[in-house]
């Protein structure tokens, strides 16, 4: 949507807007969604926030007025939703290596320990015993460190896709409420 239909719109719902380059400052309103609430004698100004933000306005701290900048939400939704598809595959991978992984020790001490019961089925505790000491523990640290920093990497990407999912939520609301004026 250009700036001009923008302005239009506005307009149609009785706000005054300032155009500043690509960017409105809204400047005034006609009242209508001014409502009094008899119960309470106070005016309703979330009913005008509502439309606002369904518009396409925020609200800027800095300058204590609503402003639209040319967001198209649809857009950055859409960015969103396909950046989440993306961590999510990243996501599987990960948990496929780990699983992997996980195997991996998983026959190195089925290994370890069919040839501990060998030697002490045949009686030699003391060479099972020495086998055991001997063998080579790093391999499996190695392994072990190797699973910890995936679920390091799996949890941050998780973390990512929490933020990005919430970001898609703002987004959708915008969008709903856009469609909904």
């Amino acid at each position: 949507m250009n700036i001009q239909e923008k302005i239009t719109q506005c307009e149609a719902h009785g706000f005054s807007v300032r155009r500043e380059k690509d960017w409105l400052w809204l400047t005034g309103t006609d009242g209508r969604y001014k409502k009094e609430n008899t119960k309470t004698d106070r005016i309703n100004l979330d009913q005008e926030t509502k439309v606002l933000f369904a518009l396409g306005f925020k609200y800027s701290k800095a300058r204590g007025a609503y402003y639209y900048d040319g967001t198209d939400y649809k857009t950055l939704y859409d960015e969103a939703r396909q950046q989440a598809g993306q961590i999510k595959k990243e996501i599987e991978a990960i948990q496929k290596q780990i699983e992997a992984k996980e195997r991996e020790i998983n026959e190195y001490n089925e290994k370890i320990q069919q040839k501990t019961e060998e030697l002490i089925q045949q009686g030699k505790i003391k060479e099972a015993a020495e086998f055991l000491k001997n063998n080579d523990w790093t391999i499996k640290q190695a392994i072990q460190e190797q699973i910890e920093r995936l679920r390091k990497k799996q949890k941050s990407l998780e973390n990512t896709l929490s933020n990005i999912e919430k970001e898609m939520r703002k987004h959708k609301s915008r969008i709903k409420a856009a469609e909904q004026i």
